[in-house]
């Protein structure tokens, strides 16, 4: 007799997190760009982070590796922590 799958981890939506460009203005029309994230599930946008760091190169790399594991939206904010201020 097959079992029945109680779990249903095969309903729970993807997330995809995608790198997001933040321009910060400063007085006397000076701006700086930083890059974040946003995370999008079913078209519709579960949370976004606007700066994490001025280097490109290194969210991107966060986002790929998000999107490569399936990172958990429930777990993003100890991952941010790990990779930009502990790692």
């Amino acid at each position: 007799m097959p079992q029945e799958n109680i779990f249903q981890f095969d309903r729970i939506p993807k997330v995809e997190y995608r790198v997001k460009e933040h321009i910060k203005w400063f007085a006397g029309a000076q701006s700086y760009v930083t890059y974040g994230m946003e995370a999008v599930s079913e078209k519709e946008l579960v949370f976004s982070v606007p700066e994490l760091s001025v280097d490109y190169e290194k969210v991107k790399k966060f986002v790929q590796l998000c999107n490569v594991h399936n990172a958990s939206p429930t777990h993003i904010e100890d991952l941010i922590e790990d990779y930009f201020y502990i790692g």
